[in-house]
């Protein structure tokens, strides 16, 4: 590395480079396959996501379970507390927010009069937004 990191500029390009040097776009999934799949999903859980990183730290060679005292590990304790407040902020902090382009096919149905049954067909005519909820 020959990079002066006692130059702020520098310094913060050298950090923002390590920081998008591992960020990849997700891959864009079909809309039925969001359907099926957003109800399998299980939610949030900052015990399971605590349990794959200190399960990852292990494959990697950090000590893991209890001290050599036998006391409980710290760093496991820090570990799910940090987890645990991330997860508790993105919960109530985040914010989903779906639009839903012109153009889209819709159809509808209702009953004409209240007696006889309609069915229309056309397409959004402008953007449609709507909110959700992180779990």
């Amino acid at each position: 590395m020959n990079e002066d990191l006692t130059n702020i500029e520098t310094l913060i390009k050298y950090l923002n480079g390590i920081l998008d040097a591992g960020n990849s776009r997700p891959p864009n999934i079909p809309s039925p396959l969001i359907l099926v799949g957003a109800e399998n999903k299980t939610g949030l859980s900052p015990r399971e996501i605590t349990k794959d990183i200190i399960t990852k730290s292990q494959k990697i060679g950090i000590p893991i379970g209890p001290l050599p005292d036998g006391t409980d590990s710290i760093m496991e304790k820090m570990v799910y507390t940090i987890v645990e407040t991330v997860v508790e902020h993105i919960i109530k902090h985040g914010k989903v927010t779906v639009v839903i382009p012109p153009g889209v096919p819709v159809t509808v149905t209702g009953l004409a009069g209240g007696v006889l049954p309609v069915v229309g067909q056309g397409v959004t005519s402008t953007y449609a937004t709507g909110k959700g909820i992180i779990q």
